[in-house]
């Protein structure tokens, strides 16, 4: 099948969004964009690892980023698009994500991230400790826990409900929230980095 897709006329004139969210290194990402072929029409997409998580996992999200750019650059592919999923509701507020997309556009123009908290400080305004506060519960042993170890302390029980207070529209729960997409991306050519104006 796919290598009927591969030699119809179709495939070189669409992007290929290619998407890997571990926490590998360059070669790995240097490999899977081999796989796909025509970087001229590929698109690198990292993500920002806020899936399923009350806030995300800057360690993950940190590696993907630096790993996956570094080898989109040196490969030369068309562009990027950080990636950011609101699963389960979107527990993990968006807000939260914003040094990460500081971290990817380092991460894609420079292939540098070690300066990323002063850049943020200054940008964002935040007093050191509200980023070393990001940064203490963005470690992965912190981040992946966090919603596992908050529903554990709740109770799994539903409480009951006040006899003066009628359940809304005669439901005992609201309807469910669809989750939420949220993909940022940055039309900047891998060909044009390191100066110059973006295409």
């Amino acid at each position: 099948m796919w290598r009927s897709v591969i030699e119809d006329r179709l495939w070189n004139e669409v992007i290929i969004a290619n998407w890997d969210y571990t926490p590998n290194q360059q070669e790995h990402f240097e490999r899977i964009i081999d796989i796909v072929g025509h970087t001229d029409r590929q698109l690198a997409c990292p993500g920002i690892s806020n899936w399923n998580r009350l806030y995300p996992n800057f360690d993950d999200a940190i590696a993907n980023l630096e790993g996956f750019l570094d080898a989109a650059r040196k490969k030369g592919v068309m562009g990027f698009a950080i990636t950011a999923w609101g699963d389960d509701g979107s527990e993990c507020l968006f807000s939260f994500l914003d040094p990460l997309i500081l971290i990817g556009m380092e991460a894609a123009e420079s292939g540098s991230t070690s300066k990323w908290t002063e850049k943020w400080i200054r940008i964002a305004g935040e007093p050191r400790e509200v980023v070393q506060a990001r940064m203490v519960l963005g470690r992965r042993e912190v981040a992946d826990n966090l919603k596992k170890s908050t529903l554990q302390t709740r109770s799994h029980t539903k409480p009951e409900r006040p006899p003066d207070r009628p359940p809304r529209d005669n439901r005992e729960d609201p309807p469910p929230r669809r989750p939420a997409l949220y993909q940022g991306v940055c039309p900047r050519s891998f060909k044009n980095a390191g100066g110059g104006s973006p295409e």
